[in-house]
């Protein structure tokens, strides 16, 4: 990663005010946050949440500075229970990783809409996870299963005991094992779930924004239950992931 020294964002500042309102969405989408929660959140307001949410391209936006960005991600995260993931700068044109950001960092050589931010380690960001490109890989939706407060807080569609794992199980890592297995038999997983890949990201959702009476919860969870996706993850992954776990002590 090239280290760039010295001088002025402003051409990094659509790409901050992009990243900071997918992690705003993030919070609503899938803490399902409101403005209870604001002061639970280091470094957030009222005033900023609501600015935050603003498209870039109203006056009214906001984000916070380039060297301030991380900070953020590590707040959302840890409210969300997920991992946090180093901020970097992407060139979108050539694919280049050109620096983490921070506020001396000349960008002049660029234009703003060549920069956008991603995680280093590769892992997608909130925006390029609930986006609707349908040529994502199948497996990419597995990354619907990161967030720790969705298992915490009993969603009715990530119940620990449903899929034979342990209250101390790191969800982080239960999920990174999901996706590297289905990679590498990615014809044999995308044969598997088909077109029902889909499911658990509109699922999260949906529980969200729909009120449901008990019959319709029960009986999205028995449908989800016989899901090819959730089939196999309970009789495929969970069975392999737990012995090699086991054999790792």
């Amino acid at each position: 990663m090239q280290n760039i020294s010295s001088s002025k964002g402003r051409r990094l500042r659509p790409a901050l005010f992009d990243f900071t309102k997918a992690l705003m969405e993030e919070l609503l989408l899938i803490g399902d946050f409101d403005f209870e929660d604001v002061d639970t959140i280091h470094g957030l307001t009222h005033d900023k949440f609501i600015r935050y949410m603003r498209p870039s391209l109203d006056g009214r936006a906001r984000a916070p500075q380039a060297g301030s960005i991380q900070a953020l991600e590590n707040n959302v995260a840890t409210f969300l229970g997920r991992r946090s993931h180093k901020v970097v700068i992407r060139h979108k044109p050539s694919g280049a990783v050109i620096a983490a950001p921070e506020e001396a960092l000349n960008l002049r050589m660029y234009e703003s809409w060549e920069l956008e931010l991603i995680y280093e380690d590769g892992w997608p960001t909130f925006a390029q996870l609930s986006d609707d490109f349908i040529e994502h890989d199948p497996e990419y939706f597995l990354y619907w299963w990161q967030w720790g407060i969705l298992w915490e807080k009993e969603h009715p569609l990530f119940n620990r005991s449903d899929f034979g794992m342990k209250q101390q199980d790191d969800i982080h890592q239960v999920c990174s094992n999901m996706v590297a297995l289905s990679q590498r038999g990615a014809g044999h997983f995308k044969e598997i779930v088909d077109t029902e890949y889909h499911w658990t990201c509109s699922e999260v959702m949906r529980f969200h924004f729909r009120k449901k009476t008990e019959s319709q919860v029960n009986t999205e969870i028995f449908e989800s239950r016989r899901s090819p996706l959730h089939r196999w993850i309970r009789d495929f992954f969970v069975p392999q992931w737990r012995s090699a776990s086991t054999e790792a002590y």
